[in-house]
């Protein structure tokens, strides 16, 4: 598994970055496994929650990760 979503976090200043991370995180608790748009809205609602652009590329990246990812791990 890789974090490729992370690297579209690499232009976004630092307090934006690790509010990114948080902000993948507590998505990927919530939306693991489900399909890709209720992985990418659970992500940008939070991601909107905390101030972040809603339109940045890192989210449908790592919204597909989230839908990917084995919601028991």
């Amino acid at each position: 598994m890789t974090d490729d979503w992370k690297l579209a976090l690499d232009e976004l200043p630092l307090q934006q970055r690790l509010k990114a991370i948080v902000v993948y995180d507590l998505a990927r608790d919530r939306a693991a496994g489900q399909p890709p748009d209720v992985a990418h809205a659970t992500l940008r609602a939070a991601a909107q929650a905390e101030g972040l652009d809603t339109s940045h590329p890192w989210l449908a990246v790592a919204a597909a990760r989230i839908s990917a990812s084995n919601p028991d791990t």
